[in-house]
């Protein structure tokens, strides 16, 4: 990136800053006019008195004289409005390309970061320094030229005009203007020196933060939080010190100016009124010349504070640029050339003297020297430490090593580019990235190289793409199309998406991840308009569900939904509507809010029931729970009612126990005391208060919610029905179109297995697996378990079927079966490619062709397992210690 402000925006946008100019330079002449004419109005228009006046070869009245002098002033305010509309408006449209362009390079830079400088540089400062210290840049960048510009033409236009009418007052106005731009550069050094210290300081404090948020364990555990919080006050005391400085010196900078701004008026009313009692100056000249004086001032504090801007934008681009020249960046051309091989890797790696340092200087391993076939599987083990780690990540090329020579099939590995290692080379470490989305955009990252596909085109999004494109060029950014088809269904030798989940499917089993996916499908949701064979094959199996369950041996796990049953094991308000909400009309506590359904309760008679029933539940709450945490096990149990309005209800019920009836509550407390039951379902909560008198008046009422529901309401409810699917319910509900009974051991166990069979049986495990594939994951993958993460980092490093799969302890958080089994499938899906797996378990190298055992740097011993397996060998006091300790 250019070092210099004025060199980058010049370079990226010259032509747009030619244009803003010579938009600049026509609005001068108006300007001139517009000091020109008042002095006319009051000279010639009104100050000559009556008489006619000539106007090009036209001979006009005073009163018609002063009409077009007054209207050829508006037309000048107009035009030179207009101008300034358009220079304002183009030049901020410019300075956000430039913005956008400049953040594009700064995250372009990231993408080509060296690994290691990741450990240099915390995320909270480039999140800071991308987003929030280059937004100011984006208003200077379209400003750096054509304000001075501009206002400098104001300045001038304004002089001159001055100087034209009396040169002695028009020099005289610029008297104090040397003094200015002497002592403001000089003060505003000083502010520029504490304006960088306080960007330095509020970064740190930014990654500080970032530290204590992660170490918020660490912090508690060790009851440290007041000397977190004594080291945060003294961090903004620096702050606030600094800055208090920093107001001093910007507040008397702008004192200074204002101070001089009004001498000139008051040398104007001096002099100016002397000249025009003694017949030196006009009234108008006078006149004029005060408004073209004022006019001077605005432009020149203009000037004053682009100054000011422009240093401190200067030192802002240099520090923020700074920081993203890492040693080691890696070319543009190496992520973004699209090169690929023509053959497969299946040959041999080979390296000599190679070595790798690392932040510090320190050798992690030297001179190694290894040849390893690449049709077979090596296995790297050793203690853990960072030579087995940086081994394989240089083998992967994600890492680059510090000396030496490392060929592919007698390639230098230095030749690659990231298109060919990220297409021909899959790399996972043993904590591989969960990416914030669903769990298919994360399986399926591994595919998404270029687009392969344009999306399709219904005019409207033709010309939002060209728009789009053509903003993207002209910012220097990219040309991809987001909503493109990604992912590269060729470069794993399938034509699309039914055979891509096949091909997920059969390798989540590999990782042994399929069941976990298939459970996440069950609780999702699938579109009928998108799979219209789905539904039928969803009510077919409903049936066969049902057939299953009817044999005694499965009898009373799942109570079926009946129009006229009360289903114990569903909700109140599942009980009520008798279906699910669609949107949020009937949604949570909204039901209990809703009108209709209030009226509803009352024409069953059932409100005064529920409001009588919210208080027993509440009151209860209320005496077990009032002094626990929401974590508490047994609390859980009652989640319908939130731990943080145990407070609040509490006052309810101390009111009503005081005396005070339920009918002198308001209708808001009524409501607060009915949502709480619209949750309770009765033989999960076994409070005994929904006795067979209630559900009677719930299935009236589900009755008249049926029959009464406006039409404009009846979207919103998804009613059960035996022969219909219900599009908001999960998978798992309208397979069993019932709910399971709480309470029944091994009920869920027994139903999982039968919905199972029953999928299986009927072609849909595949379209239940793609349903799980929407399942979003969370920030992290916070709702993944530590060996699922694993496991999804292992699968897409399969999925994209790389000629070589190099890992780090990718398995070590599975337990002893689930790793041999996995490992043994991995190596058969495997067998004629090449895999180089850093083992944290030595027993596990056993099935692996070859194995390299590392110590302190050093390759210490290579061959196959039974060779390594004998007495003396340090590979055998590995498998001892590893014995020991299991």
């Amino acid at each position: 990136m250019e070092k210099s402000l004025y060199k980058y925006i010049l370079t990226h946008s010259y032509k747009q800053q030619i244009l803003l100019l010579l938009l600049i330079f026509t609005s001068y002449p108006l300007i001139y006019i517009g000091f020109t004419i008042p002095k006319l109005i009051i000279n010639d228009a009104i100050s000559l008195g009556p008489g006619t006046r000539i106007v090009g070869w036209y001979r006009i009245t005073q009163l018609e004289y002063l009409v077009v002098l007054c209207f050829g002033f508006l037309l000048v305010v107009l035009a030179g409005g207009g101008i300034k509309f358009t220079i304002n408006v183009y030049r901020g449209m410019v300075g956000e390309r430039l913005l956008r362009r400049l953040r594009y390079d700064l995250i372009n830079r990231v993408m080509r970061f060296p690994l290691p400088a990741f450990n240099r540089i915390s995320q909270g400062e480039v999140v800071s320094m991308v987003t929030q210290e280059v937004e100011k840049l984006g208003k200077f960048m379209g400003e750096s030229i054509s304000l001075p510009a501009f206002q400098g033409g104001i300045l001038l236009t304004s002089l001159t005009f001055l100087i034209v009418e009396n040169w002695m007052m028009g020099l005289a106005s610029m008297a104090l203007y040397p003094l200015q731009i002497y002592l403001i550069p000089k003060l505003q050094v000083k502010v520029n020196a504490l304006e960088a210290k306080r960007v330095q300081m509020v970064r740190s404090l930014s990654a500080r933060i970032g530290e204590t948020m992660s170490g918020a364990q660490e912090i508690h555990s060790h009851a440290v939080t007041q000397y977190e919080l004594a080291e945060y006050s003294a961090r903004l005391g620096n702050t606030f010190a600094l800055r208090y400085n920093l107001f001093k010196k910007k507040f008397f900078i702008k004192f200074f100016n204002n101070f001089l701004a009004q001498i000139g008026p008051f040398f104007f009313y001096l002099a100016g009124g002397y000249m025009v009692i003694t017949g030196k100056l006009s009234l108008g000249g006078l006149v004029a010349m005060i408004g073209a004086y004022k006019d001077m001032y605005a432009p020149w504090k203009e000037m004053l504070n682009y100054y000011q801007q422009k240093e401190e934008a200067r030192v802002k681009y240099q520090q923020v640029i700074s920081q993203f020249e890492p040693a080691g960046l890696l070319s543009e051309e190496f992520i973004s050339a699209d090169q690929d091989l023509e053959n497969p890797l299946l040959g041999k790696v080979s390296a000599s003297g190679l070595t790798y340092t690392d932040d510090n200087d320190n050798p992690v391993f030297e001179a190694l020297s290894i040849q390893l076939d690449l049709s077979k599987h090596t296995a790297i083990v050793g203690p853990s430490g960072n030579e087995k780690l940086s081994l394989t990540m240089i083998l992967a090329r994600v890492l680059d090593h510090s000396k030496g020579q490392l060929k592919f099939d007698d390639m230098d590995a230095r030749s690659f580019t990231e298109a060919v290692t990220g297409r021909r080379i899959s790399y996972s470490g043993s904590q591989p990235y969960i990416f914030s989305g669903t769990l298919g955009d994360n399986l399926f990252f591994s595919l998404k190289h270029r687009p392969v596909a344009d999306p399709e085109d219904d005019g409207q999004h033709s010309k939002h793409e060209e728009w789009r494109r053509r903003e993207s060029a002209l910012s220097g950014n990219s040309l991809f199309d987001i909503n493109a088809e990604w992912i590269d269904f060729q470069s794993i030798s399938i034509n699309g998406g039914e055979e891509l989940t096949r091909e997920l499917v059969r390798i989540l089993r590999i990782v042994n991840l399929d069941e976990e996916v298939f459970q996440f499908g069950l609780q999702g949701t699938i579109d009928v308009k998108e799979h219209p064979e789905f539904v039928g094959k969803v009510l077919d199996a409903r049936k066969d569900l049902r057939k299953r369950l009817a044999d005694p041996k499965n009898e009373g796990y799942v109570e079926p939904f009946e129009s006229e049953k009360y289903n114990r094991n569903a909700s109140l308000i599942e009980n009520l509507m008798f279906g699910t909400p669609v949107g949020g009309e009937f949604s949570g506590d909204a039901s209990a809010r809703h009108p209709f359904v209030r009226a509803v309760l009352k024409k069953a008679g059932l409100e005064e029931d529920l409001v009588e029933i919210g208080y027993k539940v509440a009151s209860l709450m209320v005496e077990l729970f009032s002094d626990m945490e929401g974590g508490n096990q047994n609390y859980q149990q009652f989640s319908f009612l939130d731990i943080d309005e145990l407070p609040r209800f509490q006052a309810l019920c101390s009111r009503l126990e005081g005396g005070e009836s339920f009918g002198d509550l308001s209708e808001e407390e009524r409501t607060q005391l009915i949502a709480p039951t619209f949750k309770m379902v009765t033989t999960r909560h076994r409070l005994s208060l929904i006795d067979e008198e209630i559900e009677a008046k719930i299935l009236t009422a589900r009755a008249i919610f049926a029959r009464e529901l406006p039409e404009e309401l009846k979207e919103k409810i998804d009613f059960f029905d035996p022969d219909r699917f219900n599009a908001t319910a999960s998978i798992q509900d309208n397979i069993l179109f019932g709910k399971l009974a709480h309470g029944k051991p091994h009920a869920s166990t027994v139903i999982g297995k039968i919905l199972h069979e029953v999928i299986e049986e009927r072609g849909m495990f595949e379209a239940v697996i793609d349903a799980g594939l929407s399942t979003r994951v969370g920030t992290g993958g916070m709702i993944l378990s530590n060996p699922a993460r694993q496991k999804v980092g292992l699968a897409r490093c399969i999925l994209k079927k790389p000629d070589i799969l190099v890992l780090y302890h990718l398995i070590s958080r599975l337990d002893g079966s689930e790793r041999q089994q996995i490992l043994s499938a991995l190596l058969e899906e495997f067998k004629d490619r090449g895999v180089i797996f850093a083992l944290k378990y030595p027993t596990l190298a056993e099935p692996f062709d070859h194995i390299l055992v590392m110590r302190a740097g050093e390759l210490v011993e290579q061959g196959s397992f039974s060779d390594l397996d004998r007495p003396g060998t340090y590979f055998s006091e590995l498998l001892e210690q590893e014995r020991t300790h299991s």
